[in-house]
């Protein structure tokens, strides 16, 4: 699937054991021991949303494509510094694209699922 200009959201549904963070998930597939992926997603306002920021700033977009593939590999990664969030947005995860910038995103561990919810600054995000 084509996300935000042309940066490839990844499609995909692995199955595998749930882990309580997420570290160390595998699969076996064939007899070998393969990592389990998350799968992707997103909502329409999100692809509008980073269509729109990634127009506006055009520097992130090496870093957007970066945050998409350690998410779908591992989202408990410390460099993504995900978080969880308090107030309007409890229940949802914010993870860090730059200093400056957000993607917000909830988590379904079960399946190993990721929803894309909102990309932009800290204010925008999370007003």
């Amino acid at each position: 699937m084509q996300c935000a200009q042309g940066v490839s959201v990844p499609h995909g549904r692995s199955e595998g054991t749930d882990h309580p963070r997420g570290y160390n998930q595998a699969q076996r597939v064939g007899g070998r021991l393969m990592p389990v992926r998350w799968t992707l997603t997103t909502t329409a306002f999100f692809d509008r949303r980073a269509r729109k920021f990634l127009a506006r700033h055009p520097d992130p977009r090496p870093r957007f494509a970066e945050v998409l593939t350690q998410l779908e590999d591992d989202p408990f990664q410390p460099g993504l510094r995900l978080h969880p969030l308090s107030g309007r947005l409890e229940g949802q995860q914010a993870v860090r694209l730059t200093y400056s910038y957000r993607i917000t995103l909830t988590l379904q561990i079960s399946g190993h699922e990721i929803l894309l919810i909102d990309i932009g600054s800290h204010d925008e995000v999370y007003a």
